[in-house]
This record gives C-alpha cells, sequence and structure tokens, in this order.
C-alpha cells in the first residue's frame, strides 16, 4: 500500500504542479499587463513591474492551489482511469475507501504546503509588493530601521510610524525643507486612506518657521494635503493579506476590545485556513469521475469539468461571503460551509462509486 501511495502521490502532485504553472503565468500575465499604464512613474519602469508581479506570485500560488490540484487530481486519476490502472488496483483487493485515503494524505500534504505559503510566504511578499510599488511610483527610497520608515516627496521628508504589536499605527510626521533649512514640522495622530486613495490626517499640528516668528497650525482633520501621495500612505493601512495568523487573531482581538467592526479580518483568518483544507475534497472530488463518463474522455473534458466545479465552488464561496455579511453570519461558519458541503458531496460520490 506504502508503494500504491507514493504512486497516486507522484501521480496527482505532478499534474497538480503543472496546472499550478500554467495557471500562475496567466494569472502574472494578465497582472503585468494591469501595470502597464503605471509604467513610466517615478522610477517604476518594466524590470520594476516584473519584480512586483514576482512578489505577488504567493498569494496567487495560495488562491490558485485548489484549483490546480482539481484539475491536477481529473488530469492525473483520469489517465489512470483510461488505462485501466484504477480497474487493476480495484480488482486486486485495494477498495475505493482506501484509495480515496491514500489520495486524501496527498491532499493533507498540499494543504500544509498551502497554508504555510498564505501564512509565511504570501503576508510578506504581499506587504513587501505594496511597499516596492508605492515607492517606485513616487519616485522615491524608504529606509526600514525596524519602527518607522522614512520616505522622501520632493521637499518633504515624511517618518511613517510602524505598528505596534497590536498593529496600531503610531502616525505620520512631515519635515518641509525649502533652500536647504528646515521650514515646516508637522504631525498627525493617525491617518485614513478612503476607498477612492484620497487620504486623512487626524489631529493635525503644524509649525512653520518663519522670519519673524513660529506659526503653529491646528486642525481636527486635514484632508488632501500636497506633497504627498496616496499611494504611499495606503502603506499605512492594515490589509489582510499582508497578516500573518498570529497577527491577524491580535488584529481582530484588538478591534474587538475597541468595539469595532472585525468581520472581515474573521472571514480572512477563517478562509485562509478553510481554504487550505479545501484542497483534499479538491482532489477526492476525482476520484468518483473516473468511474464515471470521464473515464474515456479526453484531457481537454477532464480539464473543462475542472474548470466547471472550481468555478461553481468559487462562485458559492463569494455568494456565500456576500451574503454573510449582510445577515451578519459567524465568519467561521461562512468559510467552512463551501468546505463542508463539497466534503458531503464527495463523500455520497465515493459511497455511491464504492
Amino acid at each position: 500500500m506504502r508503494i500504491l501511495r507514493r504512486y497516486l502521490f507522484r501521480v496527482v502532485v505532478s499534474r497538480t504542479l503543472l496546472v499550478l504553472a500554467v495557471l500562475i503565468s496567466l494569472a502574472g500575465f494578465f497582472e503585468l499587463i494591469s501595470q502597464l499604464d503605471n509604467l513610466g512613474e517615478g522610477s517604476y519602469g518594466l524590470a520594476e513591474a516584473f519584480f512586483y508581479v514576482l512578489l505577488k506570485t504567493p498569494r496567487k500560488i495560495f488562491v490558485i492551489l485548489p484549483m490546480a490540484a482539481l484539475i491536477g487530481s481529473l488530469l492525473g486519476l483520469g489517465a489512470l482511469a483510461a488505462h485501466s490502472e484504477i480497474i487493476v488496483m480495484r480488482a486486486a483487493g485495494i477498495s475505493t475507501w482506501r484509495l480515496a485515503g491514500a489520495l486524501a494524505a496527498t491532499g493533507l500534504v498540499l494543504s500544509v504546503i498551502a497554508l504555510a505559503i498564505g501564512d509565511f510566504v504570501s503576508p510578506a511578499a504581499e506587504g513587501y509588493a505594496r511597499q516596492f510599488r508605492a515607492l517606485a511610483r513616487s519616485g522615491q527610497a524608504a529606509l526600514r530601521p525596524g519602527t518607522a520608515s522614512w520616505i522622501r516627496d520632493g521637499d518633504t521628508f515624511i517618518n511613517l510610524g510602524q505598528p505596534d504589536e497590536e498593529l496600531r499605527f503610531g502616525g505620520v510626521t512631515l519635515y518641509r525643507v525649502d533652500n536647504g533649512a528646515l521650514a515646516a514640522v508637522a504631525h498627525a495622530d493617525s491617518v485614513e486612506v478612503t476607498e477612492d486613495e484620497q487620504w486623512v490626517l487626524n489631529n493635525f499640528a503644524e509649525t512653520r518657521f518663519l522670519d519673524d516668528g513660529v506659526v503653529v497650525h491646528r486642525v481636527a482633520r486635514l484632508l488632501e494635503p500636497k506633497n504627498l501621495d496616496a499611494e504611499l500612505l495606503a502603506l499605512m493601512e492594515v490589509k489582510r493579506t499582508t497578516l500573518i495568523d498570529q497577527q491577524l487573531r491580535r488584529y481582530i482581538a484588538y478591534l474587538k476590545r475597541n468595539g469595532l467592526d472585525a468581520r472581515r479580518y474573521e472571514t480572512a483568518y477563517w478562509s485562509r485556513i478553510m481554504g487550505s483544507l479545501a484542497i483534499v475534497p479538491m482532489i477526492l472530488i476525482g476520484l468518483p469521475l473516473s468511474f464515471g463518463s470521464l473515464r474515456n474522455a479526453g484531457s481537454g473534458a477532464r480539464l473543462v469539468v475542472g474548470l466547471a466545479i472550481g468555478l461553481a465552488y468559487f462562485l458559492g464561496s463569494q455568494t456565500l461571503a456576500d451574503g454573510g455579511a449582510v445577515f451578519g453570519l459567524s465568519p467561521a461558519l461562512i468559510a467552512a460551509l463551501p468546505v463542508l458541503v463539497l466534503t458531503a458531496v464527495v463523500g455520497l460520490m465515493l459511497w455511491r462509486a464504492r
């Protein structure tokens, strides 16, 4: 049985990696196309766009891997069925459930890999990609000593406070220089980035150094100051895709303690976990389908079936997520229900094909 498990593992994983490479290449190509309009902004050129797309790849791998596992399973098991290898396995006394167990083990291995990518590699790469693109488009450079980021934007030097252990930000300080001399120092307690990429400085205070004295200007909310790039200040915004699980849990706890809505971050947390576990039923579904009409079908037909199943799963998950947000359903339930339904359907198909 150990030899059989290794054989099935090799067949499914090899097809999965092939499909993943194709899908990632397509996704990367379209991502690169979307960056063409930004070429020439600051120091953001074609090489920078390629590097940005490369940094986004771990996130794409995490998102696409369940679909790649589904199609890879259909292609691999379909090829075995077409050569009657699965029939020989069953004739040798290996039950459908034992085959399913071997495939489930393969799925668990891929799930662990996906979870590691989604929890460690993807957030770090996603965060660096955002910073790299913002700084390249602004034509500036940043120094990150560990607690803050320094950005130069024209005659203004900006100090962006970095989040503490609860991901609360330290605000922003601006130093304006005129002919080599310090002209003004300003500080805001917090920064907000709106959906249309405008931004707001809260509790803004500016001290201007004039020839005849010092002038202090204070305002509760300052909209659209000059000299700053909205994408640069967007680096201050907490992005769900740039937080590892431990940071997500800590930030969720912080939001709840302060009476703030944490549901979208809870949904992101549970979706990351359940999205990885979805690989197991995605692989298993190829087994009962290889017994049926797909046994003698070509690779094209299996590919179409895989895309249809994956699209249906994705649309169902998105519909449930949108509906759950409207009706206030538990984020854990929203993330787990599609996986549970798919697992139940696969179990029923295996029971009928036993």
